[in-house]
Formats: structure tokens, sequence, C-alpha cells
């Protein structure tokens, strides 16, 4: 399952359960490209409630931060569990998003940024 609501110039996608193939990914996708279609400058993905991603779920937060830097977007992941972060180091894209603890976290950068 997928949310999206908004806080000023950020949105946030809040996902809960697995980030697998099929309806969770096309949710996903759906949710963070509604999210930049509505001109969000940071867009702060929640993954405290993500147990595991597989490679489509990978591959959609790769789409996800390719589609935001073509916008001039920012993506930030929030509350990776371990083993999402594990699946990203594994494929050498943890370097690639800006990864925090909190969304209270993010918001601050993000409002700091702008």
């Amino acid at each position: 399952m997928a949310s999206l609501r908004r806080e000023g110039a950020a949105a946030i996608v809040e996902l809960e359960g697995r980030l697998v193939f099929g309806e969770p990914v096309v949710e996903f996708r759906s949710r963070w490209s509604d999210a930049l279609a509505g001109g969000a400058q940071v867009l702060i993905i929640d993954m405290a409630n993500v147990p595991y991603i597989d490679s489509s779920g990978i591959g959609s937060l790769v789409r996800c931060l390719t589609a935001a830097r073509k916008n001039g977007a920012t993506v930030m992941l929030v509350g990776t569990p371990a083993a999402v972060r594990s699946a990203l180091k594994t494929a050498r894209l943890d370097t690639l998003f800006v990864l925090r603890d909190t969304q209270a976290e993010a918001l601050a950068l993000a409002v700091a940024a702008n």
C-alpha cells in the first residue's frame, strides 16, 4: 500500500508492506508519478514499514530517482529498514539516494534547501 500527502514543496509517499513485482510496484509508481506531476521539489519516500524489496521494487526506486532528477527534484528515503538498505547496497545504489532516519529530518533538510 502507498499513500501520498503534501508538505509544502515536498511530497511524502508512505509505503507499507513488501515493495515487490505486481500491484505494490504499480501503486508506488502511481504515487511518485502523481507527486512529480504535481510539482513536488522534494520527494520523501517513507520505507519504515517495508520489510522486503525485490528487483522490481529497486527498479521502481531507480525510475523514481531518474524522473525526479529530470524534473529538478530530490528523492529522500526515510526509515529504511536494514534488509532494504542491504538490498540497495548489494545493487550499489545506496550512495545514489539521500537517506534519513525520519520524515522530520527529511522535511527539515527539504525546508533548508528551499
